[in-house]
């Protein structure tokens, strides 16, 4: 997998645990239509929208999720 891709998978543990890689992978998948391991900085920038906007709909803890968009904005500048 690529670095990128485990980057967001890591920062996406800290609020759903295991099942972070799934939750990922579909995303990719179905917003994307690329395989995981071709995950690029560039696509997470295309894909961060998505993945908020999701999670958004797990939590009302507005803290985690600023905290978790900053991580996603720094992931789509490497």
């Amino acid at each position: 997998m690529s670095k990128v891709y485990q980057q967001l998978v890591n920062a996406t543990s800290e609020l759903l645990g295991p099942a972070s890689e799934r939750f990922i992978d579909r995303q990719i998948n179905n917003h994307l239509n690329i395989a995981p391991e071709k995950l690029t900085a560039k696509h997470v920038g295309q894909l961060s929208e998505w993945i908020s906007l999701s999670i958004s709909m797990l939590t009302d803890d507005t803290e985690t999720l600023q905290a978790y968009n900053r991580a996603l904005r720094k992931l789509s500048q490497e």
